[in-house]
């Protein structure tokens, strides 16, 4: 027998609002790591990668795409990206484990490509010759 995740709209209204509450309390941490300290602009960021969770299997295209392009901003401003890591990777894994391979596998290429991008802005690594 397959065990599935429970799918409730309570659950899922938790999760994002959880995960919500955790990336603004760790923004807070942003300076002591060597980023940029958040303003209005980073928090209303956080908000929309973040809160859309509520209605990922409900929506999970939309989820995706809010939290890809989202998290592609508030990296390319130079906000420290593990701040909506969690968001951009559950927003992954549920377009994966809801919609088939032909929509899944390009929405893994563009997490990783955003990701891929998020290393390249660190400015604490250094540029190679």
């Amino acid at each position: 027998m397959k065990l599935r995740p429970p799918r409730s709209p309570l659950v899922n209204a938790l999760m994002g609002i959880a995960m919500t509450g955790l990336a603004l309390l760790l923004g807070q941490d942003a300076a002591a790591q060597r980023w940029p300290v958040l303003d209005p602009v980073a928090y209303a960021l956080i908000l929309v990668v973040n809160l859309p969770a509520v209605v990922r299997t409900r929506f999970p295209v939309a989820v995706f795409v809010l939290a890809q392009s989202g998290f592609a901003v508030y990296v390319s401003l130079g906000y420290w990206p593990v701040v909506n890591s969690l968001a951009t990777l559950l927003a992954t894994y549920t377009l994966a484990s809801e919609r088939p391979a032909r929509i899944s596998v390009p929405g893994a290429a563009i997490t990783g490509l955003t990701w891929l991008g998020a290393g390249l802005l660190d400015p604490w690594v250094p540029a190679t010759a």
